[in-house]
């Protein structure tokens, strides 16, 4: 919520961002509808921010939630190898991020030259068409240009370190609640892997949320099934329930319906304009296939 109010500029007040996040993310693990399509119009029935006012910013927090996901893919991989931490280590990882920022910072900058190159590659991937990837270009380089400065990306980049280090804590500390008998590299292993696949940033449906863990875990070999689907549901359940918990205070104190906010996000999501292509294509770089 954090970094959504400062890549939108700190317009729409804390506490109502905060509700809107709630609902969206609850509303995620019920209905198939995409998350970037549920947070704008949610924030636009809680906030004077309209949907076409926020919808640059959401493209800018998929990539910045993207980004994140190849910083936890590296991690999940240097826990794997189970190497000793070093300061050899530690100047990789760092340089690393560091690279990626940088990356960033020149996709940022060079946008209108290096979208329309990136368009031919990407049109030839399956389901791509050029109709719908006119779209995802417009929408990224609108998106990039609104960032507006270095500043604004390097800090969303930094807030979402510490988001996603919380995260990171969380799900492994979340094996040591169960009981398992893994070690701490084994914990972290997983726990990064779980982050690369299911983002904080990114929930899938209940059902589809538990399944994914299961078979993201179970390859590492540390875990049965029935300790990998106790894994599932308990981080599962604690997300729900303080999803739920705002969600339902943002809903009597906007004096809202469920019923209408999903009705106004299906409509959203199944037209051709701008915030269809937004929500689905956008989406699309925070999908686990995208990895």
């Amino acid at each position: 919520t954090t970094r959504w109010r400062y890549i939108l500029d700190f317009q729409p007040k804390f506490l109502s961002t905060l509700h809107a996040d709630g609902i969206s993310y609850s509303g995620k693990f019920f209905v198939p509808i995409p998350l970037a399509v549920l947070r704008v119009v949610t924030l636009s029935m809680l906030t004077p921010m309209s949907i076409s006012g926020s919808s640059p910013g959401a493209v800018i927090d998929r990539l910045v939630g993207f980004i994140m996901r190849l910083i936890a893919l590296a991690l999940t991989l240097i826990f794997i190898s189970n190497a000793p931490l070093s300061l050899d280590l530690v100047v990789g990882g760092i340089l690393f991020i560091l690279a990626l920022f940088g990356l960033t910072i020149w996709l940022v900058r060079n946008a209108k030259k290096i979208l329309p190159k990136l368009a031919g590659f990407i049109v030839r991937l399956p389901g791509m068409t050029e109709d719908s990837l006119q779209g995802i270009m417009s929408n990224l380089q609108h998106g990039l240009v609104t960032v507006g400065s270095t500043r604004k990306l390097i800090i969303s980049l930094l807030i979402s370190l510490v988001m996603w280090t919380f995260f990171l804590l969380f799900y492994a500390l979340s094996f040591s609640a169960l009981g398992l008998r893994v070690d701490t590299h084994e914990m972290f292993a997983m726990a990064a892997a779980v982050l690369v696949i299911l983002p904080p940033s990114n929930p899938a449906m209940i059902g589809v949320y538990q399944g994914i863990i299961v078979a993201v875990l179970l390859p590492f070999g540390y875990l049965d099934v029935t300790e990998a689907t106790a894994f599932a549901i308990l981080i599962f359940v604690v997300q729900l329930t303080v999803w739920l918990i705002l969600a339902i205070w943002g809903l009597r104190r906007g004096n809202l319906n469920f019923g209408d906010i999903i009705r106004k996000s299906r409509r959203k999501d199944s037209r051709g304009d701008g915030s269809q292509t937004l929500s689905s294509h956008c989406s699309s770089l925070s999908s686990p296939r995208s990895i």
